[in-house]
């Protein structure tokens, strides 16, 4: 009979085949993937996750997380074909990478994570004082890109693609601000600018047309009118004359209407001679004539 320690040894020894024989058959059945994160246009990320999916579709096989502070990741998956890719808040995602995982292997994927540009931006015075309600316009090559107005602080902000733009800001009463800068992957770009009033002097009144047009016009009837009333007047000044001259037997001179005594040959008011007609002839002559030239009648 065998001592009992001999049995004790003999058993452990068992128990240890089967443990290495089980831990042999699991790895057989995984591999890991692993990587290096690169994050660019930020120093410190948080909340960073790195996810796996089946190959073709969209169905989560594994994920992890990942910050500024431990950027390196690492899954186990069972073997077979999938892709990978990073994302954070404000952040591009990565590209999706296609990936194999064999058994008891190890596949390094490394990944890149970009923080969404972004421009911020302030107006004031150079006083000083906030600039609100002012247009901002972001062109590339000449095409309007992006475009937003100031707060009223005097703050601004826009996303737009890396590149180089111009900056274009308006407002009535301030001269526009022209501006070039260069907006690389990642970056968050900060500025600070003034924009210059009108002087009063400078500022260009429309001109008041239909002001102009209202006053012409009662200029034109006022003309008229005062033209209209003179005509009127003249008219029945005439026509008073007339009348008095034919009560009282007086002559009217026909160029000025105005009352020739009897016996008189000329008008006392404009010296218009006035004619008178030959009954035999017709001839017409001035008054006083003692016979007619044409025909010798006599005028008296």
């Amino acid at each position: 009979m065998r001592p009992r320690p001999l049995l004790a040894v003999l058993l452990l020894i068992t128990l240890f085949m089967i443990a290495a024989a089980a831990t042999s058959v699991a790895g057989e059945d995984t591999g890991t993937l692993v990587g290096d994160i690169t994050i660019v246009g930020q120093e410190n990320l948080r909340d960073g996750e790195v996810v796996v999916s089946f190959a073709g579709t969209d169905d989560e096989a594994g994920n992890t997380g990942f910050d500024s502070a431990d950027p390196h990741y690492s899954i186990d998956l069972a073997p077979g074909d999938y892709t990978v890719y990073a994302w954070a808040p404000v952040f591009h995602n990565s590209a999706r990478v296609p990936f194999t995982i064999v058994a008891n292997g190890t596949t390094w994927v490394n990944l890149t994570v970009v923080r969404q540009e972004e421009v911020l931006g302030t107006v004031s015075t150079p006083k000083g004082d906030p600039v609100e309600d002012a247009v901002v316009q972001f062109l590339l090559d000449g095409t309007l890109e992006g475009a937003t107005e100031t707060d009223d602080e005097g703050r601004f902000r826009d996303s737009l693609a890396p590149g180089t733009y111009e900056l274009k800001i308006t407002k009535a009463d301030f001269h526009d601000i022209l501006q070039q800068f260069t907006l690389d992957p990642g970056e968050v770009l900060n500025l600070t600018l003034e924009m210059e009033p009108v002087p009063k002097e400078e500022t260009v009144e429309e001109f008041p047309v239909m002001t102009a047009m209202v006053l012409l016009f009662i200029v034109v009837v006022t003309v008229l009118s005062i033209g209209l009333v003179a005509r009127q007047a003249r008219r029945l000044r005439l026509a008073q004359m007339k009348a008095e001259a034919e009560r009282t037997r007086d002559l009217a001179c026909p160029e000025c209407g105005a009352v020739v005594p009897e016996g008189e040959r000329k008008c006392p008011e404009c010296d218009h001679v006035l004619q008178v007609r030959c009954e035999d002839c017709g001839r017409s002559m001035d008054m006083g004539t003692p016979e007619c030239p044409e025909c010798g009648s006599s005028m008296d």
